[in-house]
């Protein structure tokens, strides 16, 4: 295999079980789902079912280690100095895997559509930041 350079590759195998998994950061706080899409050898990304009538759903995750991964996510994102983000895992049996983090990532299908929470704490922080700034 030949690799273009000068540019960075990051090489890594795939991971073909587990749960995807991502997390809305804002300002301090987390909020984990998890996607009911099955992992495997033929499709390892549930975007594969986007817009299809098979699409897989997102629901809020609930693990006994949830604390846990909240207390270390907003760890990650303080030391980053990121104030909002999305991040990406894979949950195998217990342990997250780290993938990435969006600092503009989306969010808004996640949300629940009658109270719009995730919306409203986004926009509740935004303007908290623009009213510190003024001041």
């Amino acid at each position: 295999m030949q690799l273009f350079r000068p540019f960075p590759w990051f090489l890594q195998e795939a991971l073909t079980g587990g749960h995807d998994v991502t997390c809305v950061y804002i300002l301090g706080s987390c909020h984990f789902f998890v996607c009911e899409f099955v992992r495997g050898i033929c499709a390892v990304d549930w975007r594969v079912e986007i817009n299809t009538s098979r699409q897989s759903r997102w629901k809020p995750l609930q693990h006994s280690r949830l604390t846990e991964w909240a207390v270390a996510t907003d760890r990650l994102m303080r030391r980053m100095n990121l104030h909002y983000g999305r991040l990406d895992f894979i949950l195998i049996r217990d342990n997250l895997v780290f993938l990435e983090c969006n600092s503009n990532g989306q969010f808004g299908w996640l949300d629940d559509p009658h109270s719009l929470y995730l919306h409203r704490e986004f926009l509740s922080a935004t303007l908290s930041a623009e009213s510190a700034v003024r001041t």
